[in-house]
């Protein structure tokens, strides 16, 4: 009887993952210890499950691939070859080349072997002896070519959310046309759905670029690196016939120049042109909802590859074990509340209140050992970066170290999996842009060594990333100029070195003097503030120029539950979370002032404070309107602090968020809702938000 392996693949998916993290993570240690056996047979045996998986699944080029591999690190492991620089570069571009196979044998697409085999060439040449190029290669699969002008061919299919991250795919065609001359640009539309599903924040375009240039594969590949993640991208070299009759004009171009129609004309009759969809409805073949469906089917299929990665988790099974016996004692109290019940009488009032009671410890345990369940160490959003921090080491010709603590620190797992991007900014930020070159450090007294620090911890309810940099830090002229000449300050206007700083987050802004394959387009720092406040956080800058730059991100543990202060505003209550709450006061009268420019403030402790009515911001009737008989909730964010006027205090307790946005919309203010223990509905008020609008004079509800 055969066995149907299908429904275990998911789970060698998820182990090769790990077995390729296992190797990454051997291969840059290797470059510290290369007699170290242990090391190389740990790095040996990842690599040979991979392999012995991957045969028993049919994925013939993914065992074809390690094997190879394995031939290599055996030849290591047994001394008969020394581990150089060489031949480690040549083992981390075969596992990126296997990461490649990996996601394609997941997402059910298929993979050219030919795109493989300079690589598997490579490690055959390593194998026998030959020295390995230590220098750095294209990491898109594309193979090398001869010097001179040649034709290429790109073909890019971007990830799907390639919008949601601010990144413009027209930036990277002029990127290319700066390389060479682009002869045709062709755009791929058979992803697209039909208007009724379409979501217009998913890129659903691929496009393939005709070029000649004397360039390498190399620095077309760089092109890509801001949007490699998620990515297929092929280059590949054609022949001159090829471009010949790519270039053969079509029938409507013909006709155009002939003068037999007009461009307007021809454009009206390709907009004409109906889908497949389209025909088979109208000719009765299938209905408009199994259309509906098959395109959704074909949307779902291009974010399948995503969703299956953090679709599991991994759990210790000693928080099992303990959330086994929690359940038990639950139910063993659930049924001396049963049990009481049917025989209750007032005299045992006192002994249900102290069941009741128990039963509520054990619900708010059962919460925490479930919630748990969820946090990771974020060491494992760490991993990828000292691969990041070598490759752009080698990139730019600089030395430079990475610094990793508190990578026990326990993080949410849906935080985890979103602060993998805005953390791949920063540290390539402070690689290009922070650091110098060893040259000019060694003219600053600095020494060659450039230092990056990860650092992540706990404070209170939130957690803390740090990424620091002993590089040149911030120049507040050039920041100033850059952003005078942007228009977005008047020139001659007086900022604060905090305002300064945040002017580096804006869309587009950019003050590196060119454009490198690491950074310098502008590309980035919007989207990490963008991601990061959309998950309730901040970031903040440190600075000190000549000496280094500090980031830190601030975020919450969780997005599910949190501790929040309940007020009441009229009829109705609101949430305000407990995290960004410094304190309550109800002032006096004389502490109250009304300045020009600023309208309603309140001193605190030598401090003028804006006064924000909740009421009016979200157009509801108070019962008091007088700050005097009324309570002032003191909010912080971003280092700001604004007075928060409400009619009175509820309580504190924990509530779980449920996402507006995604019931109902967005709406100005509001982080998101909740149910109150009396079944009602709490708005969670955006403190960020009511800050931002507060001191910028705009109206939250508008």
């Amino acid at each position: 009887m055969s066995i149907d392996f299908s429904r275990f693949q998911e789970t060698f998916f998820v182990e090769s993952a790990e077995h390729v993290e296992t190797m990454e993570t051997g291969l840059l240690d290797l470059e510290q210890r290369a007699d170290d056996l242990d090391l190389l047979n740990r790095i040996f045996r990842a690599a040979h499950s991979i392999k012995g998986n991957a045969g028993m699944f049919g994925f013939t080029a993914i065992g074809e691939l390690t094997h190879k591999m394995e031939n290599v690190l055996d030849r290591l492991r047994n001394q008969e070859m020394v581990a150089t620089q060489g031949t480690i570069d040549v083992l981390l571009r075969s596992l990126d080349a296997l990461k490649s196979l990996l996601d394609a044998a997941q997402g059910g697409a298929s993979f050219d072997p030919e795109i493989i085999k300079p690589i598997e060439d490579e490690l055959v040449a390593c194998q026998m002896g030959e020295q390995a190029d230590s220098s750095p290669q294209a990491t898109s699969s594309a193979p090398s070519r001869p010097s001179g002008p040649t034709h290429l061919c790109v073909d890019w299919v971007p990830l799907s959310e390639l919008f949601q991250r601010g990144l413009d795919p027209s930036r990277i065609i002029k990127d290319l046309a700066e390389l060479g001359e682009v002869l045709e640009v062709g755009v791929k539309t058979n992803r697209v759905p039909a208007l009724a599903v379409m979501d217009p924040e998913v890129c659903y375009l691929a496009w393939q670029i005709r070029m000649e240039t004397d360039k390498s594969v190399r620095e077309l590949d760089a092109v890509f690196d801001f949007v490699r993640d998620g990515s297929e991208l092929v280059i590949t070299e054609q022949p001159v016939s090829t471009f010949v009759s790519q270039e053969t004009k079509r029938v409507g171009e013909i006709l155009v120049d002939e003068g037999a129609l007009t461009q307007a004309q021809l454009e009206e009759s390709l907009n004409k042109q109906r889908r497949i969809g389209e025909i088979l409805v109208e000719d009765k073949v299938v209905a408009p909802q199994q259309v509906a469906q098959a395109l959704q089917k074909q949307q779902d299929s291009v974010s399948r590859v995503k969703k299956s990665e953090a679709a599991s988790i991994r759990v210790d099974t000693e928080k099992i074990d303990k959330l086994i016996n929690l359940v038990g004692e639950l139910v063993i109290t659930q049924s001396m509340i049963t049990d009481l019940g049917e025989r209750f009488t007032l005299d045992q009032l006192p002994i249900l209140q102290e069941r009741v009671l128990q039963l509520e410890r054990n619900t708010r345990e059962l919460q925490e050992r479930v919630m748990s369940i969820r946090m990771l160490p974020i060491g494992t959003a760490f991993q990828r970066f000292p691969r990041l921090v070598r490759d752009l080491a080698s990139k730019s010709g600089k030395q430079i170290q990475l610094v990793m603590s508190g990578e026990e620190t326990e993080l949410d797992k849906t935080v985890i999996e979103a602060i993998g991007d805005p953390l791949t900014h920063l540290v390539r930020n402070s690689a290009d842009h922070g650091l110098e070159l060893p040259e000019d450090r060694k003219a600053e007294g600095k020494s060659e060594l450039g230092t990056i620090r990860l650092n992540a911890y706990q404070e209170g309810g939130s957690i803390c990333i740090t990424v620091e940099d002993d590089g040149r830090g911030l120049n507040r002229e050039k920041i100033l100029k850059k952003a005078v000449a942007n228009g977005v300050i008047s020139e001659g206007e007086t900022l604060p070195d905090d305002q300064v700083w945040q002017l580096i987050f804006r869309p587009g802004f950019s003050t590196a003097e060119k454009i490198t394959d690491v950074s310098g387009r502008g590309v980035g720092m919007d989207v990490v503030k963008r991601n990061i406040e959309a998950l309730g956080g901040a970031v903040t800058i440190q600075t000190q120029e000549g000496k280094g730059s500090r980031l830190m991100l601030k975020l919450p543990l969780t997005l599910a539950i949190m501790d929040g202060m309940t007020v009441r505003v009229g009829e109705e209550q609101y949430i305000i979370p407990l995290l960004s709450v410094t304190e309550t006061i109800q002032p006096k009268r004389s502490e109250l002032q009304t300045m020009a420019g600023r309208g309603e403030v309140v001193g605190l402790r030598g401090e003028w404070l804006p006064v924000l009515r909740l009421y009016e911001a979200f157009q509801v009737t108070p019962v008091v309107t007088d700050p005097c008989q009324a309570l002032l909730v003191i909010v912080e964010s971003e280092g700001k602090r604004v007075a928060v006027l409400v009619d009175e205090l509820v309580g504190q307790q924990q509530v779980v968020i449920k996402s507006l946005e995604q019931n109902y919309q967005k709406v100005g203010g509001i982080a998101g809702a909740t149910i109150l223990g009396d079944g009602h509905v709490a708005l969670i008020v955006d403190v960020q938000g009511l800050v931002s609008h507060s001191l910028n004079g705009q109206s939250v509800a508008a």
